[in-house]
């Protein structure tokens, strides 16, 4: 198993994130079978991230996240706010060793929820990327990359977040 992903602080959680700690925790939190597909699939995220940047990466974090635009479920779960993601942000301010980012989308925008574009923040005009089932999304962690995932109207938006460092030493 290659990756061992760090927890992300709970003041970044929207809706609902699920931490990806370790393989006895993804277990625990989703069953065996799911956690070996989480287990494969950020694997395969550092094999990608590698083969773009030309540089041996580490798993600093991973988390799967939850956005619901059902008023229902936010009023259930007792928060209509979508924290940290839903305003401009540099993941590299969350946790310095966080050199990239990733996002696998696992729902389609305009099939599974409406809204919740990703948006690449510019003074001129924002770059939006339409999440769409098994696109990924990668890029540098750092300030040349601030952006917010923009609000969700109804249904649900899931997206497995990864971020990775080029070295050990930090994470």
């Amino acid at each position: 198993m290659r990756c061992n992903a760090g927890e992300q602080g709970a003041e970044t959680r929207t809706d609902s994130s699920f931490p990806i700690l370790d393989p006895n925790v993804a277990e625990q939190l989703f069953g065996e079978s799911s956690a070996g597909l989480i287990s494969a699939i950020l694997g395969r995220l550092e094999d990608a991230i590698e083969t773009e940047y030309g540089k041996q990466v580490h798993a600093s974090g991973a988390l799967l996240n939850w956005i619901t635009g059902t008023p229902q479920r936010r009023q259930v779960k007792g928060s209509d706010v979508y924290g940290l993601y839903s305003v401009p942000h540099v993941d590299k301010v969350n946790k310095a060793s966080y050199d990239v980012s990733s996002l696998l989308y696992l729902s389609t925008q305009r099939v599974d929820f409406d809204g919740g574009a990703f948006a690449f923040n510019d003074e001129e005009q924002d770059l939006l990327v339409e999440p769409r089932q098994g696109r990924m999304l990668i890029f540098g962690s750092g300030s040349e990359n601030v952006h917010q995932v923009q609000h969700v109207s109804s249904g649900d938006r899931f997206v497995l977040s990864a971020w990775f460092q080029f070295t050990q030493e930090h994470s």
